[in-house]
């Protein structure tokens, strides 16, 4: 391993693994605090119950303010950082690193499993380190590109499987839920019915392909991706796996901007058969 590359692994190891104590101090608790992404204290418990996007929590801005202890607020090491929390559309840039301080807060406040602490680096466009923290499970899925793929230091390498025939996949719950993915929702159960899962956050949709409990995880249209909401493409491809937009063609990580349309496959094969078949749903 390139020694920068060996010095910027060992601090996203230490921020994601700081921000995840920090998200389980808050989550352990009875209570805590529900914000808008404005600021703005949700009082109303109603409210609170109608999870949006849009919400942020105590644990998203703990876990910020503990990775920044250790890597910086805008640079480290003279590569610039991006964190959802405080981003305000600055260009990305083709070299900088990217963290989601709590990818899942939907699944936080619900007090389900499937939030995650992702970070990664990018180097000239190119993703090079990704380290990610399941503080639930006390997982961390780590990838150095040319060096593999793996959790808890044990090297992993995906699942054979060949054929969609056999594939279990999970897709978003909003492709199940939302009313206008109701043809898309119907298309995917008659290709793969009780092999068909929905829920969790993209992290850890990831995660589970990774971890060997699905072979495939779709992301339609339904929700848009950030940079830092794909810190596991790299732990895929390094495994085994390939990973790319719904049409096939590759994630631009030089690119400001939202992505539309992931798919995670834990082989080769298995994803050109899964990009077939999507096509066919217009």
């Amino acid at each position: 391993m390139k020694e920068n590359h060996q010095e910027i692994y060992l601090a996203l190891r230490n921020a994601v693994i700081a921000g995840g104590k920090a998200i389980m101090d808050v989550h352990d608790r009875d209570d805590f605090r529900i914000f808008t992404k404005q600021g703005v204290e949700v009082q109303d418990q109603t409210a609170r119950k109608e999870i949006s996007t849009n919400y942020t929590t105590e644990a998203d801005l703990a876990s910020h303010r503990a990775i920044a202890q250790i890597v910086g607020e805008e640079c480290h090491k003279g590569i610039p950082l991006i964190f959802e929390e405080t981003y305000n559309g600055q260009a990305t840039r083709c070299t900088y690193i990217s963290f989601d301080e709590m990818d899942g807060t939907e699944k936080f406040i619900k007090r389900e499993p499937g939030f995650m602490v992702l970070s990664q680096y990018i180097e000239n466009g190119i993703p090079v380190v990704s380290v990610n923290y399941d503080p639930i499970n006390d997982k961390l899925f780590y990838a150095i590109k040319g060096e593999g793929s793996f959790i808890n230091d044990s090297k992993i390498k995906l699942s054979l499987t060949a054929s969609i025939r056999n594939a279990r996949v999970i897709v978003s719950a909003r492709d199940k839920e939302k009313p206008e993915n109701a043809d898309y929702w119907k298309f995917m159960q008659s290709n793969f019915g009780e092999r068909l899962f929905s829920g969790l956050a993209t992290g850890s949709r990831m995660a589970a392909v990774l971890s060997g409990d699905y072979d495939c995880f779709v992301n339609n249209t339904s929700e848009s991706l950030h940079v830092w909401d794909i810190g596991m493409t790299l732990n895929i491809s390094e495994a085994g796996g390939l990973v790319s937009r719904k049409d096939g063609s590759p994630i631009e990580f030089q690119k400001p901007g939202f992505i539309d349309g992931l798919v995670c496959s834990a082989n080769v094969a298995l994803h050109e058969e899964m990009i077939q078949l999507l096509m066919q749903h217009k």
